[in-house]
């Protein structure tokens, strides 16, 4: 809550120019309010995840950890169907109320663009570079 208030006061006094949000957290966090731009660029989605405790984890059965692990598994279909069409209403929504959203073509290009950057920052971190590119 406090980076949320943060991010919003840093945005409407100017210390920032932009920030990075999945749209919903854009519109929850009533980020258009002071921001009136959004880029839809593919990399930021709406999170899907489950956090457990590594020593309660331990002390499940293989079985209990299977199904859960099948339970979720399943869960993420349906969770990114709901997340998607939430997406879409608050799309709609923060276009009534003024947004310019931009939808970036050709992502690939963006890519390209930031190679540089990879090399230069990204020495010793290419595994974790290549799973979040290959990640869906």
């Amino acid at each position: 809550m406090i980076q949320t208030i943060l991010v919003y006061s840093a945005l409407q006094t100017g210390v920032v120019d932009g920030a990075e949000n999945p749209i919903s957290g854009y519109y929850s966090n009533k980020f258009y309010e002071i921001s009136k731009y959004y880029t839809l660029e593919g990399h930021e989605m709406s999170p899907n995840i489950t956090v457990f405790s590594e020593i309660v984890w331990n002390k499940l059965s293989d079985e209990d950890k299977k199904l859960i692990i099948e339970s979720f598994n399943e869960s993420k279909k349906y969770f990114n169907e709901i997340s998607g069409k939430k997406d879409e209403e608050f799309i709609k929504s923060l276009k009534e109320s003024g947004v310019k959203i931009t939808e970036v073509e050709n992502p690939q290009e963006w890519r390209d663009a930031v190679k540089p950057l990879y090399e230069k920052y990204g020495a010793g971190f290419e595994d974790v570079i290549s799973k979040i590119q290959n990640s869906k």
